[in-house]
């Protein structure tokens, strides 16, 4: 369902409701808003809509497998945990292009920009360590 769909039924414009005072105005705003997208579902459309060849789905599959022990492990508490995240998170943050199965080469290889790529999952990274980031002094003090 689309977001103007969904922004519709909320205010009840579909349906001939009427709306109350500044809801209008909070769905607008939400069209407005980047989709989210989890990285399995986008993994699953390419998987669907692309006829890959050995090679690529193997490319895929080793991408899936380093974003999956970085997403899984971000905040583990064991050893094996930690270790799994940590050499994924260097594999991931590495830029060598020399290697085929590096970060960087099989992101080409997909046609992803593998700087885009990085930059979602850091942030990821640090919206899962610090969901709630400091107000900065010059807000706080307004």
């Amino acid at each position: 369902m689309s977001k103007m769909s969904n922004a519709l039924k909320k205010t009840g414009e579909g349906s001939w409701g009427r709306s109350e005072p500044g809801m209008v105005q909070d769905n607008i705003d939400s069209l407005f808003q980047p989709d989210t997208v989890a990285e399995f579902q986008f993994l699953e459309a390419l998987r669907k809509k692309t006829v890959l060849e050995p090679e690529k789905k193997l490319m895929l599959a080793v991408l899936e497998d380093g974003i999956k022990s970085f997403q899984d492990h971000a905040v583990a508490r064991t050893d094996t945990g930690r270790k799994l995240f940590h050499e994924a998170e260097a594999w991931i943050l590495e830029h060598d292009r020399s290697w085929v199965f590096s970060f960087e080469s099989i992101c080409d290889a997909l046609g992803f920009e593998p700087s885009y790529v990085r930059a979602g999952l850091l942030r990821w990274k640090q919206q899962l360590v610090n969901p709630h980031p400091p107000l900065s002094r010059k807000r706080a003090r307004v």
